[in-house]
């Protein structure tokens, strides 16, 4: 519901106009007349400068209040628990074991409460970077951010988050900024990757890894947590093995999102962004069914997001029962 009120929503941030010149306050006094240029510059410049005004409406406010539901387990300071299973695949097994040396048949680890004598997890500050990738933004991106940033300052009083702008291409630039709280208030509950950009880039040839291993020892990262698609985690599986190799203290950890709701499995329900998705397009839907059971005169076609995946199509067609349904994979047969 969030999601969908946000959706509707003309502008969170209304920009007021600068000052205006007698002739400029007559003119754009008119009735229909559009805002001056001057208005509409300063507000695209205010935005990409990261300094968003702090009005808002009414809604926009009400619902920066809002608390996602946390597990209890990150509600407490944790340790890792490694148990006797180890980390395998489901298929290629040989290519994967060769291409991920170092990490393939680790340890599958659980995040257990810690006692309070447990010295390992002692709360000392953190350096801790975090990216925004892939080509589309899913909901609950910065929310991420906002939780990440919620636990370091719970957990580990005195940390530093680090966003690294323009998704993993700011990573190879060293382009990042300091993520304070009045700017991650700012964007909490908010959908986009505004916050600090995203893009599709990748970290792929020996060239960019070497530099993201030495960007990463040069910033002294304990962490760097991705926040992205299918092809931004397999990044992050091969920057894991990078860093492990070399020794780095730094850990990757791949945050799986996506509105084709295609990266799931036993451990991860749904991926970020997806549950969103499907709300806002049977919305949608359902308000073109309601307009054809109303004229009775056409039929609409409606095509969604997925490519191959067509879990967002089932979920929204399931809600909103339309007459047929299309799905990729039995297109493909």
């Amino acid at each position: 519901a969030v999601s969908t009120l946000a959706s509707v929503m003309p502008d969170p941030f209304p920009v007021a106009s600068p000052p205006l010149s007698e002739a400029k306050r007559h003119r754009t006094s008119t009735r229909g007349a559009s805002p001056p240029l001057e208005a509409m510059s300063i507000s695209r410049a205010a935005r990409m400068a990261g300094n968003e005004p702090q009005q808002m409406s009414a809604l926009e406010a009400e619902r920066r209040h809002y608390r996602p539901c946390v597990p209890a387990v990150l509600r407490v300071r944790v340790r890792a628990e490694p148990a006797q299973e180890r980390t395998t695949c489901v298929s290629h097994e040989d290519l994967i074991a060769s291409a991920f040396p170092t990490l393939y048949g680790s340890p599958v680890v659980s995040l257990v409460p810690a006692d309070e004598t447990d010295t390992s997890v002692a709360p000392r500050p953190l350096r801790v970077g975090c990216v925004l990738s892939g080509g589309t933004p899913a909901a609950g991106g910065h929310n991420c951010i906002c939780g990440l940033f919620d636990h370091l300052e719970a957990f580990h009083p005195g940390s530093t988050l680090l966003g690294f702008r323009g998704g993993l291409r700011g990573v190879l630039r060293n382009s990042f900024t300091k993520l304070e709280a009045a700017t991650v208030e700012r964007h909490r509950n908010s959908g986009g990757f505004f916050m600090i950009g995203s893009g599709g880039d990748l970290i792929e040839t020996e060239e960019e890894l070497a530099l993201a291993v030495r960007i990463a020892r040069n910033n002294s990262l304990d962490g760097l947590v991705i926040i992205g698609g299918s092809a931004s985690n397999a990044n992050a599986c091969l920057l894991a093995e990078r860093f492990a190799a070399e020794g780095l203290a730094a850990r990757v950890v791949g945050v799986p999102k996506s509105v084709d709701g295609h990266l799931k499995s036993e451990q991860v329900e749904l991926p970020v962004g997806f549950d969103s998705a499907s709300k806002l397009y049977s919305e949608l839907v359902g308000n073109v069914m309601t307009d054809c059971t109303s004229s009775r005169k056409y039929y609409h076609f409606v095509r969604l997001m997925g490519r191959d995946a067509s879990h967002l199509a089932l979920e929204v067609a399931l809600r909103t029962r339309p007459n047929l349904v299309l799905l990729g994979e039995e297109a493909a047969q």
